[in-house]
C-alpha cells in the first residue's frame, strides 16, 4: 500500500469539507481532499434529463448579501478569493395556508415585511416589532458565541491539561458574557419558537407566517429554539436570499479551483475506508490503494457513519460514544423535479419559492412526516424566477420537496419502490396545483423523483438525511456549542458539515468546515512543527 503524508487530510468535498480546506490551504497548510465520487460537492450537485439541468438540493441560500453588504458565508467566499456568479431574490417567500385563509408574497426589507405581515394579520405590527427588537439581540448575542465557542481538548493528548484550563476558562468566560450582555439571546435560546411569539403576544395567524421555515432547520415550532428561528428569519428579511447563476454545483466547482489556486490537492473516485489510529489519536485515513498520514484530520462524513464501520469504536472513549447515541438522526426529503414545455409566466408562477401548507400548524404537520406518504407541506422552487436562462427559451423547471421522520421507507419492498415514488410525485403536484392555481400536468416534459433511498445511495448519510441531527431544544446551536469541547473527545478528528455546532443548511455547514479548519491551523501553528509549502 503506498504511503503519503500531509499535515491535513479533509474527509469529504461536502460544503463543510470544502470550507475546511480553503481554510486550511490558504494558511500554507498541506492539504489533501479525498471524495468518492468524481465531482465535489456532495449535495451541491446538479443532474440532466433530457433537455433540462435540474438543481439537486439548494432552496435558497442564506447569509450571502449582495457586494457591500455581505452575510457571513458571503464575506467567508469573498475572504477565500471563490467567485461566485450570484442572483438574488428580493422576496421572503410565498406563503400559502388555506385554513388562514393566507396566499401571499412576502417581501424583504423590515419595513416592508412588517406591512406586509399588518396587512395580512391587522393588530399584529407592535408584537411583530418587538419580534425584530428580540431577534436583532438574539443575533448578536448569536455572532458572539460563535466566534468564541470554546475549543475542544483531548484526553490523553500531552497537552491535554493546559487545554482543558483554557476550555474550561473560555466556557466560563462566554456564559458570564452571554449573561451580562445578551441576556435577550440566553432568553431566546431557552425557549420555543411557539413559547417566544407567545410571550411576545403574537396572534395566532401571524405566527404560522413567522414559523414558515421550520422545515428548513428540521424542527417543529414547539421543538426548536426561538433563537434560531428568529435568526434564520430576520437574516433572510434582511440580505434577501441568493442562487449561483449555474445552480449549486458553480458553488463545488469554484471552491475546487480556489483549493487547486492555493496549493491544496483533491482526488476524486477515492473513498476513505477507515481512520487510522497511532498512539490513541486519529493519524490519518486508508482508502483502497493508499494510507494517508496526517497531523490533523477533519472528516465531511456523518458521526454516525464514522463511529459505526470507519473507527475501531473500542478506541474511541465511552463519553464520546454516548454523546452521540443521544443524537436524532434528521429529516429525509424527497424531491421531484419538473422540466414543463411552457414558461414560468405562461404557468402563472408569480415568486420563486412558495412554502404550501394543508394545516397551519407547523407542529401537526411534523407529527404527521413521521409517515411515509405526504404530511401536507411542499416547497416549490422556479429557478427561472431568478435565472431566466437556467432552462431552454420557452420552458421552465420546478422542483417540489417534501419530508420525513425516521426510517419510513424500511418495509417497501423493491418492486414497490417506483409506485411509492410516484404516488409522493402526485400528491405535491396536486396540491401546487390547487393551492397555486396553475395547470402542471399538461406541460411536463420531464420527471423525475428522488427520495431517501437516492439520497442514501449517493450522499451514505444515516436514512439519507441531508442535514444531520435534529435540532431540539436541548440539541439546537447554543447547547452544540457549549458542549463541543466537552464531548469531541477524538484526538486528531475533527468534524465539520451539518452535524455541526452550526446545524444544518449550505451556509451553516460551510462556516462549520471554516471552523473546524481555523482551530486545526491554530493548534498546528501552535505546535511549531507545521511543514508549510
Amino acid at each position: 500500500m503506498k504511503r503519503k503524508d500531509v499535515d491535513v487530510v479533509v474527509v469529504g468535498a461536502g460544503n463543510g469539507g470544502l470550507a475546511a480546506a480553503l481554510v486550511c490551504a490558504k494558511a500554507g497548510l498541506d492539504t489533501l481532499v479525498l471524495e468518492k465520487h468524481n465531482l465535489p460537492g456532495g449535495a451541491a450537485s446538479s443532474f440532466v434529463r433530457g433537455r433540462f439541468e435540474f438543481e439537486c438540493s439548494l432552496h435558497e441560500a442564506c447569509e450571502v448579501g449582495e457586494p457591500g453588504a455581505r452575510g457571513s458565508w458571503g464575506k467567508f467566499l469573498d475572504a477565500m478569493g471563490v467567485d461566485i456568479d450570484w442572483r438574488y431574490e428580493r422576496c421572503t417567500f410565498h406563503c400559502v395556508i388555506p385554513d388562514d385563509g393566507i396566499d401571499v408574497l412576502m417581501p424583504c426589507g423590515r419595513q416592508a415585511f412588517l406591512d406586509e405581515m399588518e396587512h395580512q394579520v391587522p393588530g399584529c405590527r407592535e408584537s411583530v416589532e418587538a419580534f425584530f427588537r428580540v431577534a436583532e439581540h438574539a443575533q448578536a448575542g448569536f455572532s458572539y458565541m460563535i466566534s468564541h465557542a470554546p475549543k475542544s481538548y483531548f484526553e490523553g493528548t500531552p497537552s491535554y491539561e493546559r487545554d482543558k484550563r483554557q476550555h474550561d476558562y473560555e466556557l466560563a468566560k462566554l456564559k458570564l458574557v452571554l449573561a451580562t450582555r445578551y441576556p435577550d439571546f440566553l432568553r431566546c435560546s431557552a425557549i420555543s419558537v411557539k413559547d417566544g411569539m407567545d410571550l411576545l403576544g403574537i396572534p395566532e395567524k401571524a405566527q404560522h407566517i413567522l414559523s414558515q421555515y421550520w422545515v428548513y432547520l428540521g424542527a417543529s415550532p414547539s421543538n426548536m429554539d426561538f433563537m434560531t428561528n428568529a435568526v434564520m428569519l430576520l437574516a433572510y428579511i434582511d440580505q434577501g436570499a441568493a442562487q449561483p447563476a449555474m445552480k449549486s454545483h458553480e458553488i463545488a466547482l469554484a471552491e475546487e479551483k480556489r483549493i487547486r489556486e492555493l496549493g491544496g490537492d483533491i482526488w476524486h473516485c477515492c473513498p476513505v475506508r477507515e481512520l487510522l489510529m497511532e498512539d490513541g489519536r486519529v493519524a490519518g485515513v486508508r482508502t483502497d490503494e493508499w494510507e494517508i498520514h496526517a497531523k490533523e484530520t477533519i472528516c465531511n462524513v456523518n458521526p454516525h457513519i464514522v463511529l459505526g464501520s470507519m473507527l475501531d469504536q473500542t478506541k474511541v472513549a465511552p463519553e464520546v460514544r454516548s454523546y452521540y447515541s443521544t443524537k436524532r438522526i434528521a429529516l429525509n426529503l424527497y424531491t421531484c423535479y419538473l422540466g414543463l414545455d411552457c414558461t414560468a409566466e405562461e404557468l402563472g408562477i408569480t415568486g420563486y419559492s412558495s412554502l404550501l401548507n394543508s394545516d397551519p400548524d407547523g407542529d401537526d404537520m411534523a407529527e404527521h412526516a413521521h409517515q411515509l406518504y405526504s404530511n401536507g407541506y411542499t416547497i416549490v422552487n422556479c429557478l427561472n424566477e431568478l435565472i431566466p436562462e437556467s432552462s431552454p427559451e420557452g420552458t421552465c423547471t420546478l422542483f417540489f420537496t417534501g419530508m420525513t421522520f425516521g426510517d419510513v421507507w424500511k418495509d417497501v419492498a423493491p418492486e414497490d419502490y417506483r409506485r411509492v415514488k410516484e404516488r409522493l410525485a402526485d400528491e405535491m403536484i396536486s396540491q401546487a396545483e390547487e393551492q397555486m392555481h396553475i395547470d402542471i400536468r399538461p406541460h411536463i416534459e420531464e420527471i423525475e423523483m428522488a427520495a431517501a433511498p437516492t439520497f442514501v445511495r449517493y450522499m451514505g448519510t444515516p436514512n439519507g438525511t441531508p442535514y444531520g441531527y435534529q435540532v431540539k431544544l436541548d440539541d439546537g446551536i447554543p447547547m452544540r456549542c457549549m458542549n463541543e469541547g466537552e464531548y469531541h473527545q477524538i484526538p486528531g478528528l475533527h468534524f465539520c458539515g451539518a452535524t455541526g455546532i452550526l446545524t444544518d443548511g449550505y451556509n451553516c455547514s460551510a462556516l462549520s468546515g471554516a471552523k473546524s479548519a481555523q482551530y486545526v491551523v491554530e493548534r498546528l501553528r501552535a505546535l511549531d512543527g507545521t511543514s508549510s509549502r
